[in-house]
């Protein structure tokens, strides 16, 4: 046996999720508070999530230093788990309807200047970002400059590499999630805080390999639309696989 329910989506079928900065607070030293609040402008949004980073994924981003951690509370008052800031630690909201508000906060330490940059994604909904600049508690200094959104953001902005070998320049720092993205981290299958896109043609068939300077995921996907990809291989730090 098994239920089943249905509904009549009215309005926008991918509707825009909305991030607010409410707050920021010393709590003490090294500390920040900091209260976000998200909403949707149309329908229901499933399966919202938030997540934040201080780390960029260049190769010269010193990781240890500058935010010590992040204290997630999935609502406001409620304890939460700490992650590091290497990772993007994500804390499920769930459905956020329209005309609802729900308010996460999240405990930052940093011992220098910070910008964290958080995230609001959805399933269904596009996402939203904001970055909260966090100044040195000692001295006042300012953090650094708002990082922009990577250009190949998005499926459809991939950007397309060349040749059997070559390097380039990827942060996944200012990145979202779009709508019909499928899961990442192989059988982990989690839905990324945020992603860019790179196109390939393999010149010839043979080994291949693509690997990054931080512990994030790489995923292999052939295809040519968002929600109609084929997965082929998935891993940490890079990946090696054959290519036809």
């Amino acid at each position: 046996r098994a239920g089943l329910a249905w509904t009549v989506v009215r309005g926008p079928s991918n509707p825009t999720l909305r991030l607010a900065l409410d707050e920021v607070r010393s709590i003490g030293d090294w500390w920040y508070r900091v209260a976000l609040s998200v909403s949707v402008d149309g329908y229901v949004a499933a399966g919202v999530r938030v997540a934040g980073s201080g780390c960029s994924m260049a190769a010269d981003a010193d990781c240890e230093q500058g935010v010590r951690e992040l204290k997630m509370r999935p609502l406001l008052g409620e304890d939460g788990a700490t992650h590091s800031p290497r990772a993007w630690g994500q804390v499920l909201v769930g459905e956020v309807a329209v005309g609802e508000r729900q308010q996460v906060v999240f405990d930052v330490g940093v011992d220098e200047a910070a910008r964290i940059y958080f995230t609001a994604s959805a399933w269904n909904a596009n996402s939203a970002a904001v970055s909260v600049a966090l100044p040195d508690p000692m001295s006042g200094e300012a953090p650094p400059a708002e990082a922009a959104p990577p250009a190949n953001d998005n499926f459809a902005d991939a950007t397309v590499l060349a040749g059997a070998s070559g390097s380039i320049e990827a942060d996944l720092l200012a990145a979202t999630f779009e709508p019909g993205e499928p899961p990442t981290g192989g059988t982990e299958r989690m839905r990324p805080a945020g992603s860019v896109w790179y196109r390939w043609t393999a010149p010839a068939a043979g080994a291949a390999r693509f690997g990054v300077p931080a512990e994030v995921y790489v995923d292999l996907w052939r295809g040519d639309q968002i929600a109609a990809l084929t997965p082929l291989a998935s891993s940490r730090w890079g990946l090696s696989f054959f290519a036809e």
